[in-house]
């Protein structure tokens, strides 16, 4: 089993160090969007999971998918442009 964070450099997500460097710089913005970033990739990695194990339909994993992308698409963050959908749809 993969650990979280060979998952992230598998999936070019930025690496924790960047957190660090982000508060050394009082770049507080910066780790609130790397968090977000990293829980909307967690939950798109999970998603993946579930639907490989069966758990999930096709119907259900893209309905979820198109759910994510609406709240994303629905917030003025910077959602559209830095998260990429790292695992396909």
């Amino acid at each position: 089993m993969r650990t979280h964070g060979e998952i992230k450099r598998l999936s070019e997500m930025p690496a924790d160090g960047e957190v660090e460097r982000y508060f050394r710089e009082g770049k507080i913005k910066e780790i609130a969007d790397y968090c977000e970033t990293d829980v909307v990739g967690t939950y798109q990695l999970w998603l993946r999971y579930e639907l490989f194990r069966g758990t999930l339909s096709r119907d259900v994993f893209e309905s979820s998918q198109r759910n994510l992308a609406n709240f994303m698409n629905s917030r003025s963050t910077v959602y559209s442009s830095t998260i990429p959908n790292v695992l396909g749809s």
